[in-house]
């Protein structure tokens, strides 16, 4: 009994952790503390070592799977106290040798009281530790202890450490400030401690990139760091599931201490669920019902699993204020993942099909093609594809699928062709013509393969004709449309809207119509794209029609579109950044002309910054031109000379140029032929810099990422920083720099050979 009773001093010097030591001085002053982590979080080793920093005499009580009636562990926890204090209960003694007999009706409630009674009559102040109460199981000791906590003796303080919440009510005591609580995510180990942790246990310093790597990949979980450390003083790499050394034992400790002692059921929905990035209670719902039914004991609804796993700290996080969003830690998430592969390896295509098929049944088709990009699904592919090109902005097209559209598994499958086009998408946007081509070629010789082949080939010709239509080959646009209309069903296809448009847009620049018709054709494209439910394509041609309103003088008309189109993109909070972007331009350009005033640049200055966001050539250069067309209507001549400079160079570094780039150079001729001879510019003008600071390394790294076009979002991805992060080094950029915005930040910047 006396070994349950020993301090778990560790030999190893002590990771100091005051900031968690503060935090039991604070609740043991007032009453008790409740420290509640997952196995291996650390629990123990705080006790012991706050014991230790504190110099606190206590008395420690290790609960294991005997203690499992309530008047013997009150009787062991008095035998215990008396050995640590060097003191006698005699009057408890005797009560507890009364209890113990086969007749007595004594109960743990009495007991219990007895126990505190003579306490409260001991001068002394007493200290209890009770470690692993979650291997209690018995209801008499729950009570005795539910009891304790609601009626402590002045001189009693106890600290109980559990690996899952007490299985009584305790939110009074917490809220009365009788109980103090430290969970899972107040034992995780910060960047510092983590650093000691590894440094100890390695025997060397590591590289602060190491302490980053070992901290996000473990979050701070005590024993994976300890387990790291130990990899890293052999020379090891940091993998969870390899056979090296710590890293294996890792994956040995998640076995022993919490798979194995889990109910067979649990473990079976855990290692099932865990291909889903999050768990809701409808989805697991979902899962139970159409997968795992038939291979548990009994039904188990989403709520109740997920409140179990809650329950016993199992890594298991809420991302939602409406508590309906969970997520694993992604190392027990990759432990899980790991044990099904070993399990039943080809269970998991079968339950991440499942997945996207309700996240599609649920409308969010971005997240149902991911599931089925992850699965291969051939069948879902095209149809998630078409879905997710119509309901969204570019950024996500060109980003989030990108990893999974070299698949191999889709090869001469009915999804090949629809992978290839959206990759040819996906080069379009970037500017990047060749791969386009290839791709388009790809697209065309997989055609056989879907269930609509003529279809198929249209989307190829209206890929085409958005090529020519970027190089001006208007002629050859006419050709191209008219040849992907024979391959259309009718006005309620999305493609009809599309080829309407640039059939449109290149018989008027033909000259094959006049602009009044040309608008009439995209009013019919745009309604079309409504009908189609392609949202997109319908503004996309609702804004070229007000471009050609504008261009015939139709100022108001115009005008008023732009309005309308972002009133109601905002108002439905479509994430269409590009149309949304150009729009917020051109009325900025149009009250330019109408009303001049400092916010018409602003308007398209936002409109800019929105078009960054679609991470689309075509739509970057629309907002830059935009805003060389107010500039060219002021004063600015150093404004104007940097703006044109932007725009040639951001020509120049795409393979695709934006529609009619001659619209550039015949704007820059109009601007000089109006200026007077002693006003033009030179060929090139080189701007005198002179910095108000140096910028930081991280502000270097962010000016060269605006330099390549990428949008605030792109620069956080690419850098690991958040978008607030982002916007702060925007602002000492632009501060530092003496710019106005990004824009000129980026050319100060060239001109001064950072970037």
């Amino acid at each position: 009994m006396k070994s349950k009773w020993n301090i778990p001093y560790s030999d190893k010097p002590a990771i100091e952790r005051e900031r968690l030591y503060k935090k039991i001085d604070a609740g043991i002053l007032s009453g008790s503390v409740l420290v509640c982590g997952t196995a291996g979080s650390g629990k123990t080793t705080l006790a012991a070592s706050w014991l230790k920093n504190r110099k606190e005499k206590a008395a420690w009580y290790c609960f294991d799977d005997t203690d499992n009636d309530a008047v013997s562990v009150i009787g062991n926890t008095v035998k215990c106290i008396e050995s640590c204090y060097n003191t006698t209960l005699n009057g408890f003694s005797v009560l507890a040798e009364a209890a113990s007999g086969s007749q007595s009706s004594i109960g743990s409630i009495e007991i219990t009281a007895a126990f505190l009674s003579e306490l409260e009559e001991q001068k002394e102040d007493y200290l209890i530790i009770f470690d692993d109460y979650h291997t209690v199981t018995s209801q008499s000791v729950h009570e005795s202890f539910q009891f304790i906590l609601n009626h402590p003796p002045d001189n009693l303080r106890m600290l109980i450490l559990s690996r899952s919440t007490l299985p009584f009510p305790v939110s009074r005591l917490k809220t009365s400030g009788k109980l103090a609580f430290l969970n899972s995510e107040d034992l995780a180990f910060t960047l510092d401690e983590t650093g000691s942790l590894l440094t100890r246990e390695s025997g060397k310093s590591p590289d602060h990139t190491v302490i980053e790597q070992v901290q996000n990949s473990t979050g701070g979980w005590g024993i994976a760091v300890q387990l790291y450390g130990l990899s890293l003083g052999n020379g090891k790499s940091l993998h969870l599931h390899t056979g090296n050394d710590g890293i294996q034992e890792l994956s040995g400790f998640l076995m022993e201490e919490i798979m194995e002692s889990m109910e067979p059921d649990y473990k079976y929905l855990l290692h099932r669920i865990s291909p889903a990035d999050y768990i809701s209670p409808d989805l697991f719902n979902f899962l139970f019902t159409n997968y795992f039914s038939g291979n548990v004991s009994r039904e188990i609804s989403g709520i109740e699993f997920i409140h179990n796993l809650l329950e016993k700290n199992l890594f298991l996080s809420c991302t939602d204020q409406q508590e309906q969003l969970y997520r694993f830690h992604d190392f027990f998430r990759q432990f899980l993942m790991h044990q099904l592969d070993r399990e039943a390896p080809f269970q998991k295509n079968d339950i991440q099909k499942l997945i996207s098929e309700w996240y599609f049944n649920n409308k969010q088709p971005e997240e149902a093609l991911e599931y089925a990009f992850r699965a291969a699904d051939a069948d879902k592919i095209p149809l998630m594809i078409e879905e997710v090109v119509k309901r969204n902005s570019d950024n996500r097209i060109l980003f989030r699928y990108k990893k999974w559209l070299d698949t191999s598994a889709l090869e001469k499958t009915s999804a090949a062709s629809e992978v290839a086009l959206h990759k040819a998408r996906i080069h379009l946007h970037s500017g990047e013509i060749n791969q386009v081509f290839e791709n388009l070629i790809k697209a065309e010789a997989s055609a056989a393969f879907t269930q609509n082949p003529a279809r198929t080939i249209a989307k190829v010709t209206a890929m085409q004709a958005a090529i020519a239509l970027y190089g001006g080959k208007h002629a050859e646009v006419i050709q191209l449309t008219g040849k992907a209309l024979d391959n259309i069903s009718g006005p309620e296809d999305r493609l009809y809207s599309i080829c309407l448009t640039y059939y449109a847009i290149s018989s008027l620049l033909a000259g094959k119509i006049q602009a009044d018709k040309a608008i009439e054709l995209l009013g019919d494209a745009e309604r079309a794209g409504a009908v189609a439910g392609d949202w997109i394509q319908s503004y996309s041609a609702g804004f070229q029609k007000a471009v050609f309103m504008s261009n015939a003088g139709m100022l108001e008309e115009a005008l008023n579109d732009h309005r309308k189109r972002i009133q109601e993109i905002e108002s439905r909070n479509l994430p269409f950044f590009g149309i949304l972007g150009n729009s917020y331009s051109e009325t900025g350009y149009l009250l330019s002309k109408t009303a001049p005033d400092e916010e018409c640049l602003s308007l398209v200055d936002k409109g800019y910054e929105l078009s960054q966001a679609s991470c689309s050539v075509i739509s970057i250069w629309w907002s830059m031109f935009a805003r060389l067309r107010v500039l060219s209507l002021t004063d600015d001549k150093k404004m104007i000379e940097q703006g044109f400079e932007q725009v040639f160079r951001f020509e120049a570094e795409h393979t695709i140029l934006p529609w009619f780039p001659e619209l550039t150079r015949d704007l820059h001729d109009d601007w000089i032929s109006n200026l007077d001879d002693s006003a033009k510019p030179a060929k090139k003008v080189v701007n005198e810099i002179a910095f108000m600071e140096e910028l930081s390394q991280r502000e270097k790294e962010v000016i060269v990422c605006l330099s390549e076009g990428y949008s605030n979002f792109q620069i956080s991805e690419t850098l690991f920083i958040s978008m607030n992060t982002v916007k702060t080094h925007l602002k000492n950029i632009n501060g530092k720099l003496g710019a106005a915005n990004r824009t000129q930040a980026v050319h100060i910047a060239r001109e001064a050979g950072i970037c």
